[in-house]
């Protein structure tokens, strides 16, 4: 007879549904998961379950984007241009990579001292109070509309790559720091959303490859790397389609009074 753990599964499900529902969001997934992890006393350190969720995300997203994607493939590898999207070219890809160094560096060099020392529950609740702040300056800088740009400049690639870095400490959210970075630049949101989603999947499949050589024997029951598998999945594709819906200067008001609100909730709970 097979026992199946509903309240593990239930448990599992829960925090793939938060992964899937903060992955795309301004709001820090990796806070999200430290702290509910630490909540529901799941293991959140485990390698395994680390690459499933985040493969997940990483497919969902990549099918939302994935006209893009191959717009951008198109354009790089073939002489006859898409039309639809001539920006995605071999300058933005350049671009792209640029941006996306910083993150491997540092990455590289610091990760185990990150996972070592800045996972703490505490340490997490201050930093999403700090995306908080990068949040509400973004909602007051967007309301510029004067002096808004399309294009991402070189310069813009290695600004935003620099800040994108400080989103490896769990609670300063990537996509936050990269539309704080964009909103100083001046870049016009929905630019920086593409821009921030392309380096996501660069830097998130880079990650993927490099830490599959850590993977073990899985430690998860199989009905639970499905189930976890398929709500990250499902939900990570309503949570980055609804969010460039509603994309605008008043969404990061939103989330910066939400992360405002988990960081001082999970920082007293942790405390006190």
């Amino acid at each position: 007879v097979i026992k199946v753990d509903f309240l593990n599964i239930l448990k599992y499900a829960l925090i793939g549904f938060i992964q899937g529902l903060t992955e795309p969001l301004p709001v820090s997934s990796s806070a999200h998961m430290i702290l509910f992890s630490d909540l529901l006393n799941i293991n959140n350190n485990d390698i395994n379950f680390e690459i499933i969720i985040n493969f997940a995300s990483t497919l969902a997203i990549m099918i939302v984007f994935r006209k893009k994607i191959f717009a951008l493939t198109k354009n790089i590898l073939s002489k006859k241009q898409n039309t639809k999207y001539p920006y995605l070219n071999k300058e933005y890809f350049f671009k792209l990579i640029i941006a996306s160094v910083p993150s491997v560096i540092i990455g590289l060099l610091f990760k185990d001292i990150i996972d070592k020392y800045f996972t703490n529950p505490i340490f997490v609740s201050c930093a999403l109070l700090i995306t908080s702040i990068m949040l509400f300056i973004t909602f007051i800088l967007a309301n510029n509309k004067n002096k808004v740009k399309n294009d991402i400049s070189y310069l813009d690639s290695i600004t935003i790559g620099i800040t994108q870095s400080f989103a490896l400490t769990p609670g300063i959210s990537r996509s936050g720091s990269i539309f704080f970075c964009s909103s100083t630049r001046n870049i016009f949101l929905k630019s920086a959303f593409d821009f921030s989603f392309f380096l996501y999947l660069i830097v998130s499949v880079g990650a993927l490859v490099f830490s599959l050589k850590d993977i073990t024997a899985i430690n998860i029951r199989f009905e639970i790397i499905v189930i976890t598998f398929i709500v990250t999945f499902l939900t990570t594709l309503f949570s980055i389609k609804a969010f460039s819906k509603i994309l605008s200067n008043k969404t990061f008001l939103m989330f910066s009074i939400y992360t405002f609100i988990v960081g001082i909730t999970f920082l007293l709970v942790n405390i006190f």
